[in-house]
Protein backbone atom coordinates (compact mmCIF):
# COMPACT_ATOMS: atom_id res chain seq x y z
CA UNK A 1 0.00 0.00 0.00
CA UNK A 2 2.90 2.22 0.97
CA UNK A 3 4.71 1.58 -2.00
CA UNK A 4 1.70 1.75 -4.48
CA UNK A 5 1.03 5.57 -2.92
CA UNK A 6 5.02 6.32 -3.32
CA UNK A 7 4.74 5.57 -7.01
CA UNK A 8 1.46 7.57 -7.69
CA UNK A 9 3.05 10.68 -5.65
CA UNK A 10 6.37 10.16 -7.86
CA UNK A 11 4.37 9.83 -11.35
CA UNK A 12 2.26 13.03 -10.38
CA UNK A 13 5.26 14.72 -9.06
CA UNK A 14 7.32 13.91 -12.87
CA UNK A 15 4.15 14.72 -14.87
CA UNK A 16 4.20 18.14 -12.99
CA UNK A 17 7.43 18.90 -13.52
CA UNK A 18 7.03 17.78 -16.77
CA UNK A 19 4.47 20.77 -17.60
CA UNK A 20 6.14 23.58 -15.22
CA UNK A 21 9.53 23.02 -17.98
CA UNK A 22 6.85 22.86 -20.75
CA UNK A 23 6.01 26.04 -19.50
CA UNK A 24 9.62 27.53 -18.62
CA UNK A 25 10.35 26.73 -22.24
CA UNK A 26 7.24 28.42 -24.06
CA UNK A 27 7.99 31.46 -22.16
CA UNK A 28 11.39 31.34 -23.31
CA UNK A 29 10.22 30.81 -26.71
CA UNK A 30 8.32 34.07 -26.11
CA UNK A 31 11.01 35.99 -24.99
CA UNK A 32 13.56 35.52 -27.59
CA UNK A 33 11.32 37.17 -30.29
CA UNK A 34 11.59 40.78 -30.60
CA UNK A 35 7.93 42.54 -29.27
CA UNK A 36 6.31 45.03 -30.82
CA UNK A 37 5.99 47.67 -28.24
CA UNK A 38 6.73 50.73 -30.00
CA UNK A 39 10.22 51.57 -28.73
CA UNK A 40 12.92 52.24 -31.40
CA UNK A 41 16.50 52.03 -30.72
CA UNK A 42 18.52 55.80 -31.62
CA UNK A 43 21.31 57.30 -31.93
CA UNK A 44 21.93 61.44 -31.30
CA UNK A 45 23.86 63.47 -33.92
CA UNK A 46 24.55 66.45 -32.74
Amino acid sequence: MIKSATEKVATVSQALGAALYAGAAAAAEGEASPSEDGVEDAEVVE
